[in-house]
């Protein structure tokens, strides 16, 4: 895989943080705990994957950014990501495209990690560089 990215943008959900058991309803219950100052990320953990594919971009210094929970990520793979977060998947292609008009690169120079392959299709379309979290264990492995 080609390192050479101006960016690498990261999901959150089920990519960086890998959800270990999914209770239907559990995402009110979830901020309710986190409104009372309760653990939020109880049930999530890393990826040893995607800590050694951060660690290959740093070396490299690119510059890696993840679409929320800037705490959780800083306590569990040691990176202050940039938050970019996005309402909905389909915006996650046009905050691409925005940074890309920011930074004047070509769009594959934008990297995406998603596991939504609705959001990884919007943005291969596009022009982005896309992947799953599963490609990035493949290529650490």
């Amino acid at each position: 895989m080609n390192l050479n990215y101006k960016y690498v943008l990261f999901d959150f959900d089920n990519t960086l943080a890998t959800h270990m058991s999914y209770v239907p309803g559990t995402d009110d219950v979830e901020l309710v705990a986190y409104l009372k100052g309760n653990t939020f990320f109880y049930d999530v953990e890393k990826s040893k994957h995607l800590q050694k594919f951060m660690d290959l971009l740093y070396e490299k210094h690119v510059p890696i950014r993840a679409e929320a929970k800037i705490e959780w990520v800083i306590d569990n793979y040691g990176y202050r990501l940039k938050n970019m977060c996005v309402k909905s998947w389909s915006a996650k292609s046009k905050m691409c495209e925005l940074l890309q008009q920011a930074l004047g690169c070509d769009a594959k120079e934008i990297l995406i990690i998603d596991d939504s392959y609705d959001v990884l299709e919007d943005c291969a379309r596009k022009g982005f560089s896309v992947c799953t979290p599963l490609h990035i264990v493949n290529l650490i492995s």
